[in-house]
């Protein structure tokens, strides 16, 4: 379609038949199409529960929100995870109600995203192009890697992809002549609306999706300047298409301008825009560079996205490519040509300006346009064959394109679920360890709690649980480098250690001597998944117990100057166990070395018993600090780490955790006698758990051993 074109006899042949005209599909064309959609679907189905090999954080952040979806909160903007649009939460949200709280209710939503991709994206390039560069450009999306990745995994970002192809594909639509497609008054409305509303409709998926209506907004100015007429023909049906689009992002423009939290990780990542700003553009031309070489040079180099470094297209499709890409520059005064060289660059912006480029999901906003390029290329040999020779002459470029798809869909085949899927890297991205652990329970007959040692015990881990346990545990989650639990005081019960997250060694002699091994799970290229003791640890528990009673010292004071000797008088010994809010009772600590060098690291565990059930997450942390005689903290850990490693949901009275306090002395720290304090506070409100002796509150911390610090 060479809209704007309004004499017959200047229209080239290629508008004879296949550019822009409404006609029906023929049989071979239904027949291919349906092939490619259901190849596709095989490279977006097939084993969806192994590869990725398990479920990584982000997507089960996805879950957890639909999960909130589900129970009536209906949220225009999610600030989990460091902010999420809505669009593709609640898609999830459908595919859980459907399908259930397991990996198809977090990965359909992307399968389907996938799916309507590749049928959008195929409209818009039949509409434009012809129907032979609508199934080329859909073949090449069925079977490359970038798409297949995008399709399988639930990231948001998939959402994006087929609201841009659904936006250009109305909107071209909208644009079509009445004599060139036959389009009523009434249908140009329509097209122009629905345009406007998905346009819309793209800022709610991925904030990638913010240079999609500077797509639309720089291609009016190409029409003003270069088909003035057109744009004259459609301003109405145009300013229909900015005016719908405005109304339906408004909900969304007004959540992320309003909630302090919104875009933290767009934040996180806009280092090179700051740089800019300062008048240092070195960092976006690197990455603009980065992004440029991602067709045929260097990929994403990220394993959680891709196969680290491998480009998007093989050398033969990355040669159609560029290809491709000189046609498109050669005939950029035609409306469609330009609309492509428009949205291709535009599209790949938030990989050009922000960090780790290039960056495939950051750039998923060109995925519709990126494989026409090829199929236009593709297209211009197909018809330079039948004017110089004969329609026979196809059958070999046919022939040559089969075996090119072939290979490409083997290439894909072989890099995503044979190497990519089997990385140690990406296991240890999608937690491969817990969802093997995960299956484990599920067969194991062993009885009583469970305690799995994880790095995000209080949300992300247990999330990921929750799409993968079918059956139904108690099950405790801590953090096992820096702490450990035993349910009700030490009673029998399964522990399970991850091979990322193995136990402190000082625990692991103090508790695990006589513990009992019952699996050791490798991956079958014999790296270790997970051990499985079983444990009953309540009579060395409280042996240890009593001998931190017998040695622990620990007094309250109001003091904010410390005095050799306490000559005021007020400091007060406590017994332990200390009443901490009536929360917790610190049972003991050990110090590992009350003599230390400047540069050296404090080792302090203390040992804790709950005192209430709690069956939401409590946002609490304990603090540590090393106070001068001024009380100027010089070392200590109150945030990271020494937020409880042991997670509060789920806790029952009687449960004990131990914590592991480390942390360095400055290397300038001044040689003298140091005050340990320690205590609890709620990070929802930053209030100190108030001590209490003798059923009253006396202070809000306690003071432990003093440690002397030497000079180096």
């Amino acid at each position: 379609m060479e809209v704007g074109v309004n004499d017959p006899k200047r229209r080239s042949p290629e508008l004879v038949r296949g550019v822009g005209e409404s006609y029906s599909p023929g049989r071979g064309e239904i027949v291919l199409s349906v092939a490619i959609l259901l190849v596709a679907a095989f490279f977006r189905l097939y084993r969806l529960e192994a590869a990725p090999p398990g479920l990584q954080h982000d997507e089960v952040f996805h879950g957890h929100d639909a999960s909130v979806v589900l129970q009536g909160n209906h949220l225009i903007y999610f600030e989990s995870n460091a902010g999420n649009e809505p669009l593709f939460v609640y898609l999830v949200a459908g595919t859980i109600a459907l399908f259930g709280t397991n990996y198809l209710g977090i990965r359909l939503a992307a399968v389907l995203c996938g799916l309507a991709t590749i049928i959008f994206t195929y409209l818009l390039a039949r509409k434009a192009f012809g129907y032979r560069v609508a199934l080329l450009t859909s073949a090449g999306l069925a079977v490359s890697f970038w798409p297949v990745f995008v399709s399988r995994v639930g990231l948001r970002a998939a959402s994006l992809p087929p609201l841009a192809a659904a936006t250009a594909y109305f909107f071209w639509a909208g644009l079509c002549k009445k004599q060139d497609a036959g389009c009523k008054r009434k249908w140009e409305w329509i097209c122009f609306g629905l345009a406007g509303v998905f346009l819309g409709g793209t800022l709610y998926t991925y904030p990638a999706s913010r240079m999609i209506p500077v797509v639309f907004v720089v291609f009016m100015v190409y029409l003003a300047l270069f088909n003035r007429l057109l744009l004259l023909e459609r301003w109405k049906g145009i300013l229909l298409f900015f005016a719908l689009a405005a109304l339906v992002a408004v909900p969304i423009g007004v959540a992320i301008w309003t909630h302090p939290r919104a875009d933290v990780r767009v934040q996180q990542l806009s280092q090179p825009l700051a740089m800019l700003a300062q008048g240092d553009p070195r960092l976006v031309i690197r990455f603009t560079l980065d992004t440029l070489k991602m067709f045929t040079l260097r990929g994403d180099p990220v394993w959680r996205y891709n196969l680290a470094g491998r480009p998007v297209f093989e050398p033969l499709g990355g040669a159609l490519f560029y290809l491709g890409l000189a046609l498109v520059l050669l005939r950029w005064r035609r409306p469609r040509y330009a609309f492509l060289l428009l949205w291709l660059p535009l599209a790949l912006v938030p990989s050009m300006i922000t960090d780790c480029a290039p960056s495939f999901l950051r750039a998923s906003g060109a995925l519709p346009v990126v494989y026409v390029f090829p199929a236009l290329a593709v297209e211009a040999a197909w018809r330079w064959l039948v004017e110089r020779f004969s329609k026979k002459a196809v059958y070999g470029l046919a022939a040559a394109l089969l075996l090119l798809l072939a290979g490409n869909a083997w290439w894909t085949y072989r890099d995503y679920f044979t190497v990519w899927a089997q990385h140690p890297e990406v296991r240890f991205v999608y937690q491969t360890d817990l969802t093997e652990a995960a299956h484990y329970l599920d067969d194991s007959d062993i009885a009583g709690p469970v305690c799995i040692s994880s790095s995000s015990p209080h949300d992300l881990d247990p999330f990921i649980f929750d799409f993968t346990l079918k059956k139904q545990r108690k099950v405790k989650w801590y953090d096992g480098p820096y702490g450990l639990v035993f349910p009700d005081g030490g009673q029998r019960a399964l522990y399970i250690f991850p091979a990322s997250t193995p136990l402190h060694p000082g625990l692991q002699e103090e508790f695990f001597q006589r513990a009992r091994l019952v699996e050791e799970r490798r991956f079958p290229d014999g790296e270790l998944a997970f051990t499985a003791y079983e444990l009953e640890a309540r009579e060395v528990l409280q042996a240890k117990i009593e001998v931190l009673r017998s040695s622990s010292l620990a007094v309250w004071s109001p003091e904010v100057q410390f005095l050799p000797g306490d000559p005021h008088g007020l400091r007060h010994p406590v017994a332990f166990p200390v009443d901490f809010n009536h929360r917790l009772e610190l049972l003991g600590y050990e110090l590992a070395d009350d003599t230390l060098s400047a540069g050296e690291w404090v080792h302090l565990t203390s040992y804790w018993r709950v005192l209430q059930d709690v069956a939401s997450p409590l946002p609490l942390a304990i603090f540590v600090h090393l106070l001068d005689s001024q009380s100027t903290v010089w070392a200590g850990r109150d945030i990271l780490r020494d937020i409880l490693s042991v997670a509060t949901a789920g806790w029952e009275a009687g449960d004990i955790f131990a914590q592991v306090h480390h942390f360095p002395l400055p290397p300038a720290i001044p040689a003298g006698q140091y005050q340990v304090e320690i205590g609890v506070y709620s990070r929802a409100d930053m209030q100190r758990f108030a001590v209490f002796e003798e059923g009253q509150p006396v202070a809000d911390r306690l003071l432990l051993e003093p440690v002397s610090i030497t000079g180096r």
